[in-house]
């Protein structure tokens, strides 16, 4: 072989090594079981009945009581059939598996872009090696909401715009062409699609409208191509424009930057690379990333996926100082941390201490201020161990994600802690009927998944963006039994005392109930669980299910069933109340 033959050949290996790289720890984080999301399960059903045709794009919510009457935006319905699809074709691991494939493809992408948008003139060698560092920045980053759920489609498809929009000055018509077809896809699966067209905005406003706004409206046309037409964006506005569901969800509020090291090792070498490679249009897109990713857990993938190209524009110039062995060592020990660190055995107790957490955010911002201002090869080592360090640390502690994998990889679909899967099978298989099943919102995925609508609706769910937060206030007076009314200062309805609702509004037959309450009043039995477990409420405890590793040791989801002759029958048959473990 020629001399260019062998420099081929070695930057092909080189190429194909850091892909697998990229595809391994993407497929690391993302591959699990189910644990701690109830959307999984609903969305899981509402692909079930799409696929039997029982479920149109104008239906009401089939699910809940609570918004049995509102036409649902279905916006995420094509996800929805493609994850049923996938389970129906190979059960929730087809599902889970397809899920971490999509997850893998974003971060290829993510890996093409940035060795794609590195200097020419810089080493094929140094541009991979910048490129794999970032993006294994960005992934540890982003695995915090990689569920079974339609935003990772929004995740893959805002890594496609960003690759093919990289040092554009300007969109040619085959382009534009093909973004237009992808955001058609983009947004019937799911509502993430105003991204695209808030990018193509941003392009026209920053880099020049004349260049830009053929692109923008074309995209934004094809945004419409969905079964609602402009509710789709409307509805996003909609749950956003209000505080108290964006203060409920807990994605929707700030990520714990003293958990998450990879943030300054990435976003600070992002911020120089866009402000001095970009151009206004990435420098506004960036800003709003910025400012969502900050704010909301849920948002933080969008930000590591964009910044990770920008950061291996600065990162190209840096990783040459570094010697083959170097890497392979960081490398190795990174591997190593990360097994040492999901042993519980070995593990530091002490590394979660508040101050420790903080001081190594600390050390990994001064490391990385170090690479940017003086750029010597001893600031360039210290970043690379303080990067190798953050990963190893947030793929395995707040992440958990090997162990989490190597329980998938043994055929570990979902978790049952979190879920009561039992009370519903105890319902099925009882014949149990109600109208309504009173539950709370944590919990109603599974209940969704195996009861709803067929057997019965729960109250309501984790579903804001449809019925709104006017039943989780609801439900607040009823599990704390208030007796007065009160108006919401969101919507200015009235939200009636618990015995009003119990008495007039609604009329439950069955329950299940948490007997204990999440923060901020955790430990604290809920007043309604009291009530229904005594001899005067008309109700009898017929089934609970333990609820491990939460809270109390008796903490419990429990089954309660209206006095009558469902229950006498019931009672004849069991005997006793089941417990289950």
């Amino acid at each position: 072989m020629t001399p260019d033959e062998n420099r081929s050949a070695r930057d092909a290996a080189r190429l194909a090594g850091a892909l697998a790289i990229v595809a391994a720890v993407a497929f690391l984080v993302s591959f699990f079981p189910i644990e701690d999301s109830d959307d999984d399960w609903w969305h899981l059903k509402a692909g079930k009945l799409l696929w039997d045709g029982e479920l149109g794009w104008y239906s009401n919510d089939p699910f809940t009581f609570s918004a049995r009457d509102k036409l649902w935006v279905n916006h995420e319905w094509l996800a929805q059939w493609l994850f049923y699809g996938c389970y129906a074709l190979g059960g929730l691991a087809a599902a889970n598996l397809f899920k971490a494939l999509v997850v893998a493809a974003t971060f290829l992408v993510v890996y093409s872009s940035g060795f794609r948008v590195t200097f020419a003139e810089e080493s094929r060698r140094d541009r991979a090696v910048a490129a794999l560092l970032a993006t294994l920045l960005a992934i540890p980053t982003a695995q915090f909401t990689l569920y079974l759920r339609p935003p990772v489609w929004s995740f893959l498809f805002l890594a496609v715009y960003h690759a093919l929009l990289l040092n554009k000055p300007k969109p040619d018509g085959k382009r534009i062409a093909l973004l237009a077809m992808l955001m058609v896809l983009w947004a019937n699966l799911h509502g993430g699609a105003i991204l695209g067209c808030v990018l193509l905005v941003f392009m026209a406003v920053g880099n020049g409208w004349s260049r830009w706004i053929p692109a923008a409206g074309v995209v934004l046309g094809a945004s419409l191509l969905n079964p609602y037409g402009w509710h789709l964006h409307a509805l996003t506005f909609e749950v956003m424009s209000h505080p108290w569901v964006t203060s409920r969800i807990s994605e929707l509020e700030p990520p714990r930057l003293d958990l998450v090291w990879t943030v300054p090792l990435l976003l600070l070498p992002a911020a120089v690379g866009v402000v001095r490679h970009g151009g206004w249009g990435e420098r506004l897109m960036s800003l709003f990333l910025l400012w969502q990713g900050l704010s909301h857990v849920r948002h933080l993938p969008l930000l590591a996926i964009w910044a990770a190209p920008y950061a291996a524009v600065v990162l190209v110039n840096c990783v040459r100082e570094l010697s083959r062995g170097t890497l392979a060592a960081s490398a190795l020990a990174g591997f190593g941390l990360m097994v040492f660190l999901c042993l519980p055995e070995w593990f530091p107790l002490g590394l979660l201490e508040p101050k420790t957490l903080w001081a190594m955010l600390g050390i990994g911002t001064l490391a990385t201020l170090a690479l940017l201002v003086v750029g010597t090869r001893l600031s360039v080592s210290l970043f690379l161990w303080a990067s190798v360090i953050a990963i190893a640390f947030v793929i395995a502690v707040p992440g958990q994600r090997p162990v989490r994998f190597v329980n998938a990889a043994m055929g570990q679909t979902w978790v049952g802690r979190n879920f009561p899967d039992r009370l519903a099978d105890f319902i099925l298989e009882h014949k149990l009927t109600s109208p309504i099943l009173l539950s709370r919102e944590g919990g109603a995925g599974m209940l969704i998944w195996k009861l709803s609508p067929e057997t019965m609706r729960v109250f309501t769910c984790s579903r804001f963006d449809l019925q709104g937060g006017i039943p989780i206030k609801e439900l607040d007076n009823l599990l704390w039994m208030r007796e007065e009314p009160w108006t919401d200062p969101d919507t200015g309805a009235r939200i009636a005392g618990w015995r009003e609702l119990w008495t007039e509004k609604y009329h439950f037959d069955l329950a299940i109930l948490p007997k204990y309450a999440d923060p901020p009043e955790a430990g604290m039995p809920f007043p309604l669980w009291e009530y229904l477990n005594g001899s005067s409420s008309g109700f009898v405890q017929v089934a609970a299910e333990a609820w491990p590793g939460l809270g109390p040791s008796d903490r419990q989801f429990t089954l309660f069933v209206r006095k009558g002759d469902p229950l006498t029958r019931l009672m004849a048959k069991i005997g006793s109340p089941r417990w289950f473990d």
